[in-house]
């Protein structure tokens, strides 16, 4: 399993470099305005990268690790579970230097931190109200976790990574905001669309890595306590869970790294898996039937997907065309007459959305920076309510120069507060 496991890190961290190389190789094509990259430059960035994140990650898996604030040694406070820990981490052969906890959390709950040196199980307080089998086979699933700690410490230092530098971009703009050379080229505005990107990029990056961690490496945790011990026990252990920890304080999962399935669906596949493998015979037979339909589906996805997405867009472009045909034909086949009403009905709906916004926040007694921004937004809808309008019939001149004349001044002062 460890040599499997190995490979499969590896080959992840490779599909991580390789999606982080993608916003530098986004910024040098717009930068070469459009000019085609030689496919050996895209090597290059995305092994560059994959070098700058293995240098950063090997100064931190040999680090130890710092206990958090509500947790106290757990053998000071049950002393009669050091013997038989120890013992299990001792079969598991763990190389790691491992520091036990536990909290006053009183749901059923175990989390595991690790790296290459280091590593510390916390089990909360309500956890260890359970018999001791009950404890063990979520330690089991923790030290699977310090045993094999590469997935999980790549998704934790690499968003921790992220957005350490996406917090010193934002303390650099805070600072040099007020500055006139700052503002004169235009550099605040490039760090807040860097700034915006950057985000964006990580939140997508969290989606796609929490959604590999939660899938295959919580799911191979579980799978090794119900291989450990042969038995649904963890099962039962999640349900209870699940119970408690809903009568209390619904656990939240760290969005950056640390997400789970459903229990309910954790508890179906485990008893799925515990029954095709220890229940229902020829359990090999069974295996390759599950691998091989596995990549049948995968193959028939990758190959129909190019031709189901180009049928969709066929699909949206004939029934988009048919909505503006038909939309048109209602103003007599008036292009810009329909072009108007469709700007004005859209920007109207807005303008009501906005006013009924702005009157619930000056109800709230929101700060004036915040009321001055709606008023500024329901001006420009206004601004283009009465341009647009005036194609259409006759307005005064003075209310278009006064609309424009607000839109300035509420513009200059949010921008000022």
């Amino acid at each position: 399993m460890s040599k499997i496991y190995s490979l499969i890190s590896l080959i992840y961290f490779w599909g991580i470099c390789w999606i982080v190389s993608l916003f530098p190789k986004i910024f040098i094509l717009v930068m070469m305005q459009n000019k085609e990259l030689d496919k050996l430059w895209y090597w290059l960035i995305t092994f560059g990268t994959a070098l700058v994140l293995l240098s950063k990650f090997r100064r931190k898996w040999n680090q130890p690790l710092a206990s958090e604030d509500n947790e106290v040694p757990l053998f000071e406070l049950y002393p009669s579970l050091k013997d038989e820990i120890l013992q299990l981490v001792q079969k598991l052969d763990i190389k790691q230097d491992i520091r036990f906890y536990t909290n006053d959390f009183q749901g059923i709950n175990g989390k595991a931190r690790s790296n290459k040196s280091y590593a510390s199980v916390t089990l909360s307080r309500g956890l260890l109200q359970l018999e001791t089998q009950d404890i063990n086979v979520i330690l089991l699933h923790e030290l699977f976790h310090v045993k094999h700690w590469t997935i999980h410490f790549i998704n934790f230092e690499f968003a921790s990574m992220l957005e350490e530098m996406n917090l010193k971009m934002r303390k650099y703009h805070e600072k040099r905001k007020r500055k006139l050379l700052y503002r004169y080229f235009q550099i605040d505005y490039f760090l807040q669309t860097l700034s915006y990107f950057s985000t964006m990029f990580l939140l997508f990056l969290n989606m796609i890595t929490n959604m590999f961690r939660m899938i295959f490496d919580e799911s191979m945790a579980d799978k090794f306590a119900i291989d450990w011990n042969k038995s649904l026990r963890i099962v039962n252990v999640l349900k209870k869970s699940k119970h408690t920890n809903g009568r209390i304080n619904k656990i939240s999962d760290d969005f950056r790294f640390s997400q789970h399935l459903d229990i309910d669906i954790r508890c179906w596949l485990l008893s799925k898996y515990y029954y095709l493998k220890y229940v229902r015979p020829k359990w090999n037979t069974t295996k390759i039937i599950i691998i091989s339909t596995t990549l049948l589906l995968f193959i028939t996805y990758f190959y129909y997907m190019p031709y189901l997405l180009r049928d969709m867009q066929i699909f949206l472009d004939i029934g988009a065309e048919k909505l503006k045909k038909l939309w048109i034909s209602l103003f007599n086949d008036d292009d810009n007459l329909a072009k108007t009403v469709f700007v004005l009905i859209i920007s109207s709906v807005s303008f009501v959305w906005i006013f009924i916004k702005l009157i619930i926040l000056w109800s709230l007694g929101a700060r004036w920076k915040i009321r001055l921004r709606y008023f500024s937004y329901l001006a420009i809808l206004g601004m283009i309510i009465t341009t647009f309008t005036n194609t259409l019939i006759s307005l005064p001149p003075g209310l278009i120069l006064t609309n424009a004349i607000f839109v300035v001044l509420l513009g200059s002062s949010a921008y000022k507060q």
